[in-house]
């Protein structure tokens, strides 16, 4: 293109966008790799092309990764960066159902738009290696996994629930259900049992936790995936249940607080296995009945979020505490999960913050069998007028808070003495129609009835009741509306002063706990289960549970099992794979799926089969399509295997891997099962997918809140492109902030950013239209040493994905060399030239190749992203002087110009500052005590 300062981006980024096409750049990568260079598999998560198209928040997770990649292949590695599409799901199949649009030709528009889209922003990607999971040269391979399972029995049918929408006869997703509801037409939805086919991921459950310790993930990543697997190590606890032969297993983590259970929740799927509502009382059955039925109305993912407002109704049933005979209520609760534990939960109020909510909303007893020793005892004064501070103070009472109203907050050991000579007091002084608690390791109240008569008591399971009537007749006696209503460590606890007391979760000693008081939690746990081991064994439990992978869609791959006339089911033959989906289909809901209406898809099987067999209808979960989307990259286009294995040695698993935070459980989850599951039949020689991972943060709107059509601030890619160009709209996304954080939309800083590239080309035109090096301008060596130190800079901070401080260099050394060129252009080596549009290459692809492309005069084309990384010189890059912050008693009062050539002699840099002007009057007059010096970095001087 002709030499001018003109930024004409469309002009600039169409033609090279068409050059790139031309040449092929960067495609077929596997195919025309050097065997010798080193490797590098860069990998964004799959994307579901949505009719919507790309929006910015994809643009920047792409651009993040695609830096990555011209950075890399400019070292010199063979960076494979292909691109795919998880191309089946359920908003194509919706809208084939609004539409009768079929789903292929939706999928199809779109991933040409998302194509279309994704290029013109420069993304480099391999197209070459581009997939589609709904393609059937895809799914053949993902049936081909399926069966793989299916032959080590890690594949079977089992039974299970769904979200059944009585209305519409048919299955719904999770996100189809609405508050309860069918998004489709508004009705209640039900749970139904249903034949379903499963994978046995549970087989993994250790090695998926053990595996996390040979990655690079953020921690909170890795977490989210063990709170999944739920790995948990307790007892078993075995209740009988009063006037009934059928018992309640319990597991816990903390057998320590057995003696405090004071109720049970069971799941209205164990409660009808057990047959329990036989045996509840006509009071109790309309109640318990209709919790059931509402139960059936909620989706499992419904009840699980319920579990932090917890509901159940009261069965009137009492299951026994084998450890005490206890008599405890027995709930019905939908928060507990059939298919979690086993079907029950023991209810510990004092000591699970969950447990103590759902105790108090339904008034039940609660028991403080916990304490933490060593913590002072606690008090809280009223009627103590009598008793001055003075008082308190002599016998060891800390008074930590007085009241407006009088009353004080004490605090004491919890010695014999003091607690003694602190009963005395208050027995002597406290005023009638008064009581006085102390809540400690041991808990005691004062009561003082009439003048004449005061009596104490320790506060047990034993005494609260006649303590609470006591302090009732007080409040009475008094007309005080105020009374204990609940059970008396509940009304206590609403006092703050005692609630972390009371309400505790933590390891300590045992306390109202029988034989056992006195142990540690650590100690009970060891010798309650040996104390009862008919009722009681130790055991480990995971919340993860095998991957339910049948959906009643029609846009998802076909399950590749048929049926004989019998029922039984078969594994479809190799050599019909791919097990494609037929197409004579009526989307229209029917109350099973889509599959039965195909008459194609019958006739398939009875022909490949015989008379009477038939399909099974079901379609695989898209989580199985994207969970192996990874291994097949490297071998897109091969119908005779899943992936090349000599491909798969060298370039699996993943290098980096870049995937939004909503998707960091399951799709993690399944993709390591099935990688280990691999390795196990001899297809894969390493353990985890992705070696190294990240979370992209989300670009929010302009008004700070997440884009979305209804708030009417999404941010169109296209038009920003139109506008400022795709450049423009890279460097902005990486200059926002920290890749990693949420960041909200500017249009000012977009048009910022546009200036500064404007700045770029028209720098460095003028540099070549003025000729010959200018070595001696007297800022010569000041924009070398700026371009050197960047070079550095930007070497750094690229591999570490800190672009935004990359791009904040690129600034710094523009507005250097622009303010030298002032009186007249500093023109540096053209290789310095080269070397500044290189480094800003991998961020502004398109303008760079412009301006690398005007520097040469060969015709044939090589690209600027093909050339090697400039190398900076360390001492071209070192500074001459450094400048120096001076502090005294913590205040910086001068600032140091030093040679840097000094800066390690701290003998001569204090000689300096102490010269100093500045200094000499601050120091005035003072003796100094203590010096402090950084070298380089900062000197201070403690005074007195």
């Amino acid at each position: 293109m002709a030499k001018n300062t003109q930024y004409d981006h469309v002009k600039i980024e169409e033609h090279w966008h068409g050059v790139w096409e031309e040449t092929r750049l960067f495609q077929d990568t596997l195919a025309t790799a050097d065997p010798n260079k080193e490797s590098l598999y860069l990998l964004f998560a799959f994307v579901y092309p949505s009719g919507q198209g790309l929006h910015v928040g994809h643009v920047e997770s792409k651009t993040a990764l695609d830096i990555l990649a011209r950075f890399n292949r400019m070292h010199g590695k063979t960076v494979f960066f292909p691109v795919g599409w998880d191309a089946f799901g359920l908003p194509a199949e919706n809208y084939a159902v609004k539409t009768g649009v079929h789903p292929a030709e939706t999928t199809r528009n779109a991933i040409d738009t998302f194509r279309r889209q994704i290029k013109r922003v420069g993304i480099s990607y391999d197209w070459k290696s581009e997939i589609a999971t709904s393609h059937p040269g895809y799914y053949k391979w993902t049936q081909w996994l399926f069966l793989e399972l299916y032959k080590k029995g890690l594949a079977y049918q089992g039974t299970g629930q769904v979200n059944w929408c009585p209305s519409c006869q048919t299955v719904l997703a999770n996100e189809q259900v609405v508050e309860g509801k069918c998004e489709r037409c508004d009705s209640e939805v039900i749970q139904k049992e249903m034949k379903q086919w499963y994978f046995k991921i549970t087989d993994y459950k250790d090695e998926l936790i053990s595996g996390l310790d040979q990655v690079d993930w953020p921690k909170a990543t890795k977490l989210q995936q063990l709170n999944w697997i739920g790995k948990r190590e307790g007892v078993q606890i075995t209740f009988s249940i009063e006037n009934s032969d059928a018992q309640l297993e319990c597991f816990t983590t903390r057998i320590d607080t057995i003696f405090g259970v004071t109720f049970i929740a069971v799941s209205p799927e164990k409660f009808a296995e057990l047959d329990l509502l036989a045996q509840v009382g006509s009071t109790e059955l309309p109640l318990v009945e209709k919790y059931i039925e509402n139960s059936k109305k909620r989706t499992e993912e419904e009840r699980m979020i319920g579990e932090k407002n917890k509901t159940g109704e009261d069965t009137g049933l009492f299951a026994i505490n084998p450890v005490n005979q206890d008599k405890i209520r027995i709930f019905v609760a939908d928060y507990v999960l059939a298919g979690y534990g086993t079907g029950a939960v023991m209810g510990v109020p004092c000591h699970d913050e969950r447990d103590w909510l759902f105790a108090v909303k339904h008034n039940l007893p609660v028991k403080r069998v916990v304490a933490k020793k060593g913590l002072p005892a606690r008090s809280y004064l009223m009627g103590g007028s009598k008793i001055s501070d003075e008082s308190l103070e002599k016998i060891g009472v800390k008074i930590v808070e007085r009241m407006p109203s009088g009353d004080r907050k004490l605090e004491f050991p919890e010695t014999k003495e003091t607690w003694n000579a602190y009963e005395d007091l208050i027995i002597s002084n406290l005023e009638y129609g008064f009581w006085n608690e102390q809540i400690g390791f041991e808990s005691g109240f004062i009561i003082r009835q009439d003048p004449t008569n005061i009596y104490m008591s320790t506060l047990q399971e034993a005494t609260k009741d006649f303590i609470t009537e006591d302090i009732n007749a007080l409040l009475e006696a008094n007309n005080d509306e105020l009374r204990i209503k609940e059970d008396l460590w509940i009304f206590l606890a609403k006092n703050s002063w005692y609630t972390d007391y009371i309400r505790y979760s933590d390891y300590g000693v045992l306390i109202n706990s029988g034989n056992f008081n006195g142990l540690t939690s650590e100690e009970a746990m060891d010798a309650i289960p040996k104390a009862f081991p008919e009722l009681m064994q130790k055991t480990t439990t995971y919340k993860l549970r095998d991957w339910l992978i049948s959906r009643q869609r029609y846009w998802g791959a076909p399950i590749p099992i048929v049926y004989d006339p019998d029922g039984k089911p078969h594994a479809v033959k190799e050599e019909h794979l791919p097990w494609t989906l037929p197409t004579d289909v009526d989307f229209k809901p029917t109350g099973e799926s889509p599959l039965t209406s195909s008459k194609e898809f019958q006739e398939r099987v009875e022909k490949l089969y015989g008379p009477g067999w038939r399909p099974e209808y079901d379609t695989m979960d898209t989580f199985v399509d994207s969970s192996w989307y990874y291994l097949r990259y490297v071998s897109a286009r091969d119908e005779s295997q899943f992936a090349d294995p000599e491909r798969l040695a060298k370039y699996l698993p993943v290098d980096f891997y870049m995937i939004g935070p909503e998707h960091i459980v399951l799709h993690l989850l399944y993709s390591r099962f099935f990688t280990k599951f691999l390795r196990d039949q001899g297809y894969l020689q390493f353990d985890e997918p992705f070696q190294a991972m990240r979370h992209q943060g989300m670009i929010l709107g302009p008004d700070n809140k997440k884009m979305s059509k209804s708030k009417g601030n999404v941010i169109n890619p296209d038009d920003i492109i139109q506008k400022f160009g795709a450049d423009t709209l890279r460097m902005y996304e990486m200059f926002m902030g920290p890749i990693e954080s949420d960041k909200p939309w500017d249009i000012s800083a977009v048009a910022g950013v546009y200036r500064f590239l404007q700045r770029v080309l028209s720098l460095v035109e003028a540099v070549r239209l003025t000729g010959s090096e200018t070595p001696d301008h007297p800022d010569y060596l000041a924009v070398r040493r700026k371009l050197h130190q960047t070079i550095e800079k930007v070497s750094k901070d690229i591999p570490a994905r800190k672009y935004n401080t990359a791009i904040a260099a690129l600034m710094e050394c523009v507005n250097v060399w622009e303010k030298a060129n002032k009186v007249k252009v500093v023109v540096l080596p053209e290789s310095e030239v080269l070397a500044f549009i290189q480094i800003m290459a991998p961020f502004a692809p398109f303008m760079t190749e412009e301006l690398y492309q005007r520097g040469r005069e060969i015709s044939e084309f090589s690209s600027v992203h093909q050339t090697e990384w400039p190398s900076f010189d360390p001492e071209m890059a070192a500074e001459d002087m450094i400048e120096l912050p001076v502090q005294v008693d913590g205040k910086v009062r001068a600032k140091l110009q030093v040679a840097a050539a000094d800066a390690a002699e701290e003998t001569k840099v204090i000689a300096q500052a102490q010269a100093n002007e500045a200094m000499i009057k601050w120091l005035d007059g003072k003796t100094i005590v203590k010096t402090i010096y950084i070298p380089g970095k900062i000197l201070s001087f403690v005074t007195k």
